[in-house]
C-alpha cells in the first residue's frame, strides 16, 4: 500500500469530523480540538476532540501493521501493564486507535478510509507477557468505520465526560510522573460574535476548556 504518512491520516479525519460537526450544528459550532506532538503525543495520543458533553483520544496509525510501534512507547507499556477494571472501563470509551485502509471507488479512485477500535483491546493484547489478570480485562472488537464513529460521537454514543475525562487524563499524567497532572493543551474553535471570522483560544488544561465552552452559547 503506498504510503502518504500519519499526519494526513489524522488530518483526513480532523476535516471529517470538522465537517460533520458544522453540518449538524451549523456555522458556528463550538469544539475542542488538539492535533498533538512531542510531549502530549507521548503522554496523551496523537489527537484530541471535545463537545459540550463528549471527549475522545485517538492514536492514529498509516496501517494496521503500525501499531505495533506503540508497543516501544513505554507509557503505553505502563499503561497495559497497570489496568484495572475502572481504568479499562474508561479507556475503552475514550481512548481509541486508528489505522488507514485503502478502498477503491467505481472510477478505480483510491480513496482513505479508517478503522477506529478502542486503544486498550487492539494494542494491549500485543504485549506477550501480561498479568493473566490484564489479560482477563481485554474484549474482542471489531473496528468501526470513520464515518459511523463521527456519527456515534456526535450522537453522545462515544467519548466521555468531562468529568470521566479528567480521571483519564490524570491516569495517563501519572503514568508519566507528571506533576502537573491536569496540564493537557488545546484548542476551543468557535466564531466571532462580531467578525465572525472562526476563533481560536488556546488552553492549558481541562478545567480550561470546560469554562470557555460554558462561556460561549449553546452550540
Amino acid at each position: 500500500m503506498d504510503t502518504i504518512g500519519e499526519a494526513q491520516v489524522t488530518q483526513f479525519f480532523s476535516n471529517a469530523l470538522q465537517d460533520e460537526i458544522q453540518k449538524k450544528w451549523g456555522h458556528n459550532a463550538i469544539f475542542l480540538f488538539g492535533n498533538f506532538a512531542g510531549k502530549q503525543d507521548k503522554k496523551f495520543a496523537d489527537f484530541f476532540a471535545g463537545t459540550r458533553s463528549k471527549n475522545i483520544l485517538i492514536e492514529f496509525k498509516e496501517s494496521k501493521r503500525n501499531l505495533k510501534d506503540e508497543l516501544r512507547k513505554p507509557l503505553r507499556e505502563s499503561l497495559c501493564f497497570t489496568l484495572n477494571d475502572e481504568i479499562a472501563t474508561l479507556s475503552r470509551k475514550c481512548h481509541f486507535a486508528a489505522w488507514r485502509e485503502r478502498e477503491k471507488d467505481v472510477k478505480g479512485d483510491v480513496n482513505i478510509s479508517i478503522n477506529i477500535i478502542p486503544y486498550i483491546d487492539e494494542v494491549c493484547k500485543q504485549f506477550g507477557d501480561l498479568p493473566r489478570v490484564v489479560k482477563n480485562l481485554l474484549m474482542k472488537h471489531y473496528p468501526t468505520f470513520h464515518e459511523r464513529f463521527i456519527e456515534k460521537f456526535l450522537l453522545d454514543e462515544v467519548g466521555v465526560s468531562y468529568t470521566e475525562f479528567k480521571d483519564y487524563i490524570n491516569h495517563l499524567s501519572e503514568i508519566a510522573n507528571c506533576k502537573d497532572r491536569d496540564n493537557f493543551k488545546a484548542v476551543l474553535y468557535s466564531r466571532d460574535n462580531n467578525t465572525q471570522k472562526l476563533r481560536g483560544t488556546q488552553f492549558s488544561n481541562l478545567n480550561q476548556a470546560l469554562e470557555l465552552i460554558n462561556l460561549n452559547p449553546p452550540i
